[in-house]
């Protein structure tokens, strides 16, 4: 005879009831979320083995779990070939049992991530960067960067390059740098170095001759020019050194001109020439010379024919 079940004991079994069905609700995957959707396949049937697919079209399965057919397992096989291979499967029949969620729309919008911009899909997940950030990100934009001047010597100096031919002649690169709107710039001209008659090469222009006087004191350079000259009484040799120095110079008793070795033994004064290495007079004070003299003679003759008279008188 079946005992009817009192108050308290219906009251115990309801309370274990609810907490079965909570607990179930808490742990079973399809609870909540995508709706789950269920197709079935039988491990003797070939075309089965391959898998199934319970979702619609623009629906992508996620979450799948495999059971023994009319069967529901506390751990379920993740796809239908490891159940159709475990030898101890309950049954052929399985069903595949999954979330099916819709299909996401790629590159739907950009969010920062590690301080760089990345596209999103509509389901929130990241896919591919979109760009490189300097400066840090921010609501799914790179940060502003700093200006890059604020004056032309901000970008760079001024400058030329090297020589080098261009056209037949030698030229060399100007390069000249600019700050527009805090943004740098810069352009390079070419500015000429030398116009070449015969060509250019390696930056110089061909068929010119450079003078040569490495290691020389006289001579000729080589190109039609002089490295110097020698010294009084030194001679060039053939090397273009100065040597020798035999020759002495003769002054005693000369007053002007040659010293006999090439040199000048000195000059006259103004109004004065050279002659036989002496300063004679060179006319304007020859004049005055000889009207001094005549003035001096002529005083003389009056003193002499005064002193005359002056002796008959006393007589």
């Amino acid at each position: 005879m079946i005992k009817k079940l009192t108050n308290n004991q219906k009251l115990v079994i309801g309370i274990f009831v609810i907490l079965a069905i909570g607990f179930f609700a808490l742990n079973n995957p399809f609870a909540a979320g995508d709706p789950v959707r269920i197709c079935e396949g039988d491990c003797n049937t070939f075309p089965n083995l391959i898998d199934c697919n319970p979702c619609q079209s623009g629906e992508t399965p996620v979450n799948c779990e495999v059971h023994p057919d009319q069967q529901s397992v506390t751990n379920p096989w993740s796809s239908v070939s490891s159940y159709c291979s475990y030898v101890l499967r309950p049954v052929p029949t399985w069903n595949k049992q999954c979330d099916c969620k819709p299909d996401c729309v790629s590159e739907d919008e950009k969010r920062c991530y590690n301080g760089d911009v990345y596209w999103y899909d509509d389901c929130g997940d990241r896919e591919d960067k979109y760009e490189d950030c300097d400066n840090g990100c921010s609501n799914g934009e790179c940060e502003d960067e700093e200006p890059d001047c604020e004056r032309p010597s901000d970008c760079g100096s001024n400058s030329f390059g090297d020589n080098y031919c261009f056209g037949g002649n030698v030229v060399k690169d100007f390069t000249q740098y600019f700050c527009n709107s805090n943004e740098c710039s810069d352009t390079t001209t070419k500015s000429p170095v030398q116009t070449c008659t015969s060509g250019c090469s390696n930056g110089e222009c061909t068929g010119v001759c450079m003078p040569s006087c490495n290691g020389k004191q006289c001579g000729d350079n080589g190109c039609g020019g002089s490295c110097g000259t020698c010294q009084t009484g030194k001679s060039c040799t053939a090397s273009g050194l100065c040597e020798g120095g035999g020759c002495t110079p003769v002054i005693v008793g000369k007053e002007c001109g040659d010293d006999g070795c090439g040199g000048s033994v000195g000059t006259c004064d103004e109004g004065f020439t050279c002659s036989n290495n002496q300063c004679i007079d060179g006319g304007n004070n020859a004049i005055l010379y000889v009207a001094i003299s005549a003035l001096a003679i002529g005083g003389l003759l009056l003193l002499v024919k005064g002193r005359g008279k002056l002796v008959r008188k006393r007589k």
